[in-house]
């Protein structure tokens, strides 16, 4: 679903109300993964009856202005995560930060795999997003991990 609405707060990273009440009834209904974008921002990860909701990884492209302009520096953290099915259930969901090239006329726009203290930060903030869905993610080598209890 595209969907920018929050839940009103300061904090933009809260989606609105109606949106876990939808993402829970697409799973009821037989989805096996849903995913949530529009917000520019990263936010959490659900798993819901064993099924992953990604509430949004912010834009994937994003790009303002051109080379050495940037809006809001959260805009520009992203992330694509992988999910590892086992007896058609949803396993292992592996979350690869990224960040998006700004710095360069031929890459503006561009995501890139984030390395090290950035890699963490993203991966961080994801975490502590998806701490009020009771998700918990591990990070291992630069990869958030969470391992779905089947």
């Amino acid at each position: 679903i595209h969907a920018h609405e929050t839940a009103g707060v300061a904090d933009s990273t809260v989606p609105a109300d109606f949106l876990p009440l939808l993402f829970h009834k697409a799973i009821d209904a037989g989805a096996d993964i849903v995913i949530r974008h529009g917000p520019h921002e990263l936010n959490g990860i659900e798993i819901y009856k064993g099924k992953p909701i990604f509430y949004s990884f912010g834009s994937l492209f994003f790009g303002v202005g051109g080379p050495g302009r940037r809006s809001q520096a959260s805009n520009y953290d992203t992330a694509v995560a992988v999910t590892e099915f086992k007896g058609g259930k949803p396993a292992v969901v592996r979350i690869y930060p990224l960040t998006i090239m700004t710095d360069r006329p031929a890459v503006f726009s561009v995501p890139a795999l984030a390395i090290g203290k950035e890699a963490q930060r993203i991966l961080e903030v994801i975490q502590k997003d998806s701490e009020p869905f009771g998700t918990k993610i591990k990070i291992e080598n630069g990869v958030g991990v969470i391992e779905i209890a089947g």
